[in-house]
């Protein structure tokens, strides 16, 4: 069944039925392929409605212009699996993703190129375009709209807390919606305010990433985009309280 998610002050519906989103993290390049199963279905049996994940630009691209998505990086044999389990997917697909990975999965070898990553220039945006165009053959077939799992796409990865280059932000949603790309886009940033408004579009979707003072994020996240329901992008709950 085709359907879009429909993100309202008062809430989400899927497919015109209100959704109750639960999501939980499972990066799936950081397991065996044969242990995807396993873990999804225990997402699924804790009552999680949708699952979070990365996308590393630096595996799936370990040479410019070579591109690799099997085995344990077959995001497409993933997907596939998350949508037959019943879980949704909020699919993080940022050429830069932190996740306490190196150079943030941005492939070492655009260190030998003369271009400003996460950023307009023009150098950067062939290689993340050339690079996009390649991935969205693996995701957009499936979308929720296509039928698939995929029900919302975010732009960057807490882009507030590393630049102020909104053209950037706009030419990669452009990029993604020029591959085919129809669902919600949203973003995951810290709830300061110079996080969400230089690292977000404003009819963006944004999403707060925190771990303590919930009241004051969310507080924060209303003042920022009334117009949204408040998303808690990342909860850091494994993290110590300062």
């Amino acid at each position: 069944m085709n359907e879009r998610l429909e993100i309202r002050a008062d809430g989400l519906t899927l497919g015109g039925a209100p959704f109750y989103l639960a999501s939980g993290d499972m990066h799936y390049f950081r397991f065996r392929r044969a242990g995807w199963r396993r873990r999804l279905e225990l997402m699924k049996d804790f009552g999680l409605t949708a699952v979070q994940t990365y996308v590393p630009w630096d595996l799936h691209e370990p040479e410019k212009g070579r591109f690799c998505f099997d085995d344990a990086l077959d995001l497409a044999a993933f997907l596939r699996l998350c949508g037959e389990i019943g879980l949704k997917v909020m699919l993080r697909p940022s050429v830069y993703m932190c996740s306490e990975w190196d150079f943030g999965g941005l492939p070492y070898w655009l260190m030998r190129e003369d271009c400003a990553v996460r950023s307009s220039d023009p150098a950067f945006i062939a290689h993340m375009q050339s690079y996009t165009r390649r991935l969205c053959q693996e995701f957009v077939p499936y979308l929720s709209t296509n039928g698939g799992p995929v029900i919302a796409v975010a732009l960057e990865n807490e882009y507030g807390s590393h630049g102020t280059d909104l053209e950037y932000l706009r030419i990669t949603r452009q990029t993604l919606i020029d591959c085919g790309v129809d669902v919600p886009f949203f973003s995951a940033n810290g709830s300061d305010i110079f996080k969400l408004t230089n690292g977000n579009l404003p009819d963006v979707w944004a999403g707060s990433d925190f771990k303590g003072d919930c009241a004051g994020e969310l507080a924060r996240m209303n003042a920022y985009q009334p117009q949204f329901p408040r998303y808690a992008a990342e909860f850091w709950a494994g993290c110590a309280q300062q």
